[in-house]
């Protein structure tokens, strides 16, 4: 990459293969190119997307469709020209409108489970926050559901906290019991910042029981007292 993308993008989606779903889709303005990589602990190059000489891609964003669309300096001055241009990327044999939460007139509990697995985080969001805007519905019912994903649970623990939901606090709990442990993390780091939980003895608990360092790192935040300080430095040297 010749300079620093201008555009970078999460691509979780499977409507342009395989390859590009889950992957991170990075502008290189200087190289003609949009460039997918795969995340992993040593993400490498998965392919380029290249054009002619005149094309300078700068941003990115997701359609309702699920296609990319970029938009194209086209030129390699950087004074304002007026050649700009918009991109369209897209499979046509999967070129159809996601479906959202707008499809359904009277949404069932399975059709908003359904909408919570969804691969894009825009419908996950806008029906989490669907769930906390029913008075009737309660969130733990969905979060507990073997039919919802890791990425629906954690679309309900940021939307009850946006909402300062009074599920909050049984979300996070329920979620520090959670396989996922980036999960797990996600909800300690919520109840240190939102002091759901006061009495140290829990965080000093997860710290001895829980083997996943995401978790241990967001429980340190949680031990406020200098009295912890020598035990927890011992961990972290020990690491």
């Amino acid at each position: 990459m010749g300079e620093a993308p201008s555009g970078i993008l999460h691509y979780n989606l499977d409507k342009l293969g395989d390859s590009n779903n889950g992957a991170l889709l990075v502008t290189a303005l200087g190289d003609n190119e949009i460039q997918s990589f795969k995340l992993n602990v040593h993400s490498l190059l998965n392919h380029r997307l290249s054009s002619s000489r005149n094309f300078y891609p700068v941003g990115l964003a997701v359609d309702n469709r699920g296609g990319v669309i970029a938009t194209d300096w086209a030129s390699v001055s950087y004074a304002v020209h007026g050649k700009g241009r918009i991109w369209r990327i897209s499979n046509p044999e999967k070129d159809e409108k996601i479906e959202r939460l707008s499809s359904f007139k009277n949404p069932s509990k399975k059709d908003l489970l359904g909408l919570l697995n969804s691969p894009d985080f825009r419908i996950r969001s806008e029906t989490a926050d669907f769930i906390f805007s029913k008075r009737r519905v309660k969130p733990m019912d969905y979060f507990q559901s073997e039919d919802l994903g890791d990425h629906g649970k954690m679309d309900i623990i940021w939307s009850a906290q946006l909402n300062n939901h009074e599920s909050l606090s049984d979300l996070l709990e329920s979620g520090t019991k959670e396989e996922n442990s980036l999960l797990r993390s996600a909800a300690v780091r919520m109840m240190v910042d939102k002091k759901i939980v006061s009495e140290e003895q829990f965080f000093i608990e997860l710290i001895g029981k829980d083997a996943s360092p995401y978790v241990i790192r967001e429980a340190i935040y949680g031990l406020t007292r200098i009295i912890h300080r020598p035990p927890i430095l011992g961990l972290i040297m020990g690491c």
